[in-house]
Formats: structure tokens, sequence, C-alpha cells
């Protein structure tokens, strides 16, 4: 609200997903908020919030709150954790006659972990099922978002077999049952899920590489799962682990996403109806936060980034597919990755670029057997055809960097030809591991 052109409400908002560390350092930020708790520890910040004991991850509910300018951030955190204990009572009230979960605290704690675990909406009930049906027979959750929380500010953002092998209180790979705390802040949808799972005899999912997940009630399933849907996911799995054999430290992100908002412009663009222009806007806003917040960062770590779609999908679907001018995406690209705003003459991009090549009609045929597609995957066959005519003349233009892959063979051959062009690159990407420029 405004008066006068004086603001007199300061705005607060909290991230599904965030942790509680993620939202001190919102408030931190926030102008027309008093702080107090910077310094303190979390069990002081607890304490004062009237909570003494009580570990706060989980504790302050994913919204947008309004506040008087002048409030201190303690109000703030009293109303999120209100909110949050009224929605979790709901839920509570409301869950399974059959659920395995005992308390309360219990069904938060699995709400977090459905919230990190949860890609595409549509599944989110389907995930709930499958950890309530292990923890019903004594399974193993083995999910890794706890793994990482138990990690701390250790974790470099590569989830190693070593991770999963070292015992910590959040490991579910090595401890049975739910981990101690909530993980980080979920929503309303995830305590929903969490209260009311998916009828289902699921023990597994795995990612899709599109932000879904293919279900499975056996490990025979689930391991055939993992072949038919081995599409870019997987195959950057197998790179990022073939890189980290021979000594590199690998980075894995994607885009449209990579950072909490860029993850936010996801939804967006995936499901919600725009005209080109705001997709593309969209697009290189969210590429932006990605470049500074995420790749630049690993590059300067000395790390390979390994980024499932970058600017090249962007002329290719908006560009080619959607038809927008290609000479604002070029300038957009300038701004967006060049090194400097003022005169961004030299402009970030990867060294190798892998390009999946799928007939549109056979890539039409691999979705009709999976869930209900995003609005890009609804397009007509023509568009696809559009989109693939954009790929190659990306590639006719930066051969230097394009490797061709025919996605329609087997997934071996397919991992072979990765993995030899890899071979090529080690030794060079070694050489530049202190300069900090290797990008894939």
């Amino acid at each position: 609200m405004l008066v006068e052109g004086r603001q007199v409400q300061a705005r607060f908002t909290i991230i599904e997903g965030w942790n509680f560390s993620q939202v001190k350092q919102a408030l931190a930020q926030l102008p027309g908020l008093v702080p107090t708790i910077d310094g303190m520890s979390d069990a002081q910040i607890m304490q004062i919030l009237g909570r003494p004991g009580i570990h706060p991850e989980g504790r302050f509910f994913p919204d947008t709150y309004y506040l008087p300018n002048g409030s201190k951030d303690t109000v703030a955190l009293k109303l999120a954790m209100q909110t949050m204990d009224k929605h979790l009572q709901q839920a509570w009230q409301t869950r399974n006659s059959q659920s395995v979960l005992r308390t309360p605290d219990e069904l938060l704690t699995l709400a977090s972990i459905i919230e990190k675990e949860t890609g595409l909406a549509s599944d989110r009930q389907n995930i709930a099922s499958v950890f309530h049906n292990r923890l019903r027979i004594g399974m193993r959750l083995q999910t890794d978002p706890a793994v990482i929380y138990g990690i701390g500010q250790n974790f470099d953002g590569n989830l190693t077999k070593k991770h999963l092998r070292t015992d910590t209180a959040y490991n579910t790979y090595t401890r049975t049952g739910l981990p101690p705390t909530p993980i980080a802040m979920p929503g309303a949808a995830a305590l929903n899920a969490a209260a009311q799972p998916a009828q289902s005899k699921y023990l597994y999912f795995v990612s899709r590489g599109d932000g879904s997940s293919a279900f499975s009630e056996n490990l025979q399933q689930h391991n055939r799962a993992g072949i038919d849907g081995a599409g870019k996911s997987s195959h950057i799995e197998a790179l990022a682990e073939y890189l980290r054999a021979a000594g590199l430290t690998t980075c894995l992100t994607r885009e449209p996403g990579g950072t909490p908002l860029a993850e936010q412009l996801r939804a967006l663009l995936l499901h919600e109806p725009m005209d080109a222009l705001s997709e593309a806007l969209l697009m290189f806003a969210a590429r932006r936060e990605h470049v500074l917040q995420v790749i630049k960062p690993a590059l300067a770590k000395g790390q390979v980034v390994l980024c499932d779609r970058f600017t090249d999908a962007t002329f290719a679907y908006q560009g080619y597919g959607r038809g927008f001018n290609l000479e604002v995406l070029q300038q957009l690209e300038l701004w967006v990755q060049g090194n400097d705003l003022q005169k961004p003459s030299e402009i970030l991009e990867p060294d190798c670029t892998f390009w999946f090549d799928l007939s549109p009609q056979v890539a039409a045929k691999r979705l009709e057997s999976a869930r209900k597609p995003d609005k890009f995957e609804a397009q007509s066959l023509a568009f696809f055809q559009r989109v693939a005519q954009g790929y190659a003349m990306r590639m006719q233009q930066n051969p230097q960097r394009f490797v061709h892959i025919d996605a329609a063979q087997s997934v071996e051959k397919v991992r072979m030809q990765i993995l030899a062009q890899a071979d090529k690159f080690i030794p060079q990407l070694a050489s530049r591991a202190v300069r900090g420029n290797k990008y894939v």
C-alpha cells in the first residue's frame, strides 16, 4: 500500500522449498522491517518466538506476508509460523485413515521431502504414495534432498556415492524412517499430499528429465524405467559421473531453472499461456539469474558445468517454433550472457553442445504414454518441425561446438557417442581447471 508516495507496508515472501537459512537471508534483505535476529542462533530465535526446543526447519508457511513498516522481523516470522500451524493442523485432520504418519510433526517432515522431490505438480500425490508405501514396509526412503540437507554448507552441488554412504541423521540411504526434522518449508499442496497420498503400490520413481517422474512397483520396473526414459537427464548424469571419475568436478543444472526464482519462472513458462515475447523475456530473465548465481560461480571454482538446455533452445522454440524475431533474441543473448552489460562483445556460451535429434513423429509417439504434456509438448507436429529446423540452423552457425546425436538410437549407442566426445575434451578441461572456464 502507498500513501502519498510512502510505502507503509513491508512485503515478505517465503518460497516453497526454502530452508530456514534462506528465510533468514530474505528477512535480512527486506527494507521496512527492524532486524533483531541477526547473530542469534536458531535456538534463540525459536525461544523468542515462543517455541523453545523446536527446530525451525519447516515451521514457516510459504506465502507473501504484509506487515506495517517498522515491524520487527520476529513479527514476520511469528505470522508465518502461525500460518504453518493452521495449514498443518488442517492437513492432519484430513489425513488418510490408513496413514502411517503418527504425529503432525511427521506429516510436516514428509511434506518437506515431497516439496523438494516434486518437479511436476501432477506427480506430487504419487511421490507421496512412494514414501508412504516405503514407510509402511520399513523400506529406506532413499531421498537425495534429505541427504543434501544433512551435508549442510559443505555441499558443493555434486551428490556423490560417498555422500550416500556417509551416515548422518538425515541420510535416508543409511537410516530407516523419516529424518529427525523437516528439510524445507512445504507448501499447502505438499502438506495435503503427505496427508492424502495417491492409493498406489509404487515403491520407486525416477526423473524423466523434464520435471516429471516415472513410477514403478518393483525394482525390475524401476530399472526398466531408467532405460526407457533415458533422455537428456539420464545421459547428463552419466556424463557427470564419467567426468568425476576422470578427476573433474561437475555442476549439473538445467534451463529454464537452476535457481529458486528461475524454477518459478519455469513453471510459468511450461504451463501458462503467453505470447512469444513474454516467453522470450521470461526465459532470458531466468537465464540471467542462472548465469549470475550458478554458472559463473561454478566456472570460477574450476567446475565443469553440465546444463540441460541453454540459449540454443530459446532460439529453436521461441525463435523458430513460435516465429519470434531472431534479431531481438540475439540482442537479448548479448545483454544477458555478455561479460559487460555496457559492451557485451563477448558472450558466455557452451564449449560443447550435444543436440539430441529426434524426429517430431518419434518424439510425439514417445510422449503418448507419458504424463500430461506441458504446453510446449502439446504443440502441433509442424511446431516441432520448425524447432528441429531451428536447432539445425544453430548447429550450422556454430559447427565447432555442436555434436549431433541421433536420439532414435539405442541408449547404449547414444551413451557411447557422448562419452567418446567427452574423451576428446577431458585433457583440455583438466588443463583449464585452475582458470575455471569449463562449460559443456
